[in-house]
């Protein structure tokens, strides 16, 4: 296996290199501070390119901050208690994890939920769309290695991955 260089990240101002992690480190950062940011930074554009008056843009911004909260809620990475505001961390390696039963905690409706409120928003914010599609083509990955392995417990049996309720608004 190769052995990569760290991302580096250099500081405007002085031009000196910090590794990407000590950077995270040193700001607070977080993947859900960063969905937050991202989320709030589409909305302003949005509102901005429209003219909207600051009172729309305020509860544009909490409709998409709400929608933060509910991909947040929806899904449970393995967080660690030095991250614990991980929102979702791409799954590998699906026939080992699903084996070995180290699969990442994922509520299917409120995760359809989550995807189908991001939707609903009159913005695009490519964080969330990635941990949304990631985290869908996780749910159907381990739905179906569950199933070739036999692993299908009762509520996977009573309420099968193709036939649960699609959230209003999915259409195929």
């Amino acid at each position: 296996m190769e052995d990569r260089a760290p991302h580096r990240v250099s500081h405007e101002r002085s031009g000196a290199e910090i590794s990407l992690e000590e950077f995270k480190k040193k700001a607070g950062w977080t993947q859900y501070t960063s969905l937050l940011k991202q989320m709030a930074d589409s909305s302003l554009e949005h509102c901005k390119s429209l003219n909207k008056d600051p009172e729309d843009f305020g509860i544009e911004l909490q409709d998409a901050l709400d929608a933060c909260g509910s991909i947040y809620d929806s899904l449970e990475p393995k967080r660690q208690k030095d991250s614990p505001f991980l929102v979702w961390s791409h799954v590998d390696h699906f026939a080992y994890k699903i084996k070995n039963d180290d699969l990442p905690g994922i509520r299917r409706h409120d995760l359809y939920s989550a995807t189908d409120e991001c939707l609903r928003l009159p913005i695009r914010c490519a964080l969330a769309d990635r941990i949304l599609v990631d985290a869908l083509i996780a749910v159907e990955a381990i739905d179906y290695g569950r199933e070739m392995f036999g692993k299908q417990d009762a509520v996977s049996s009573l309420f099968p991955a193709r036939a649960s309720a699609m959230p209003v608004g999915f259409m195929y």
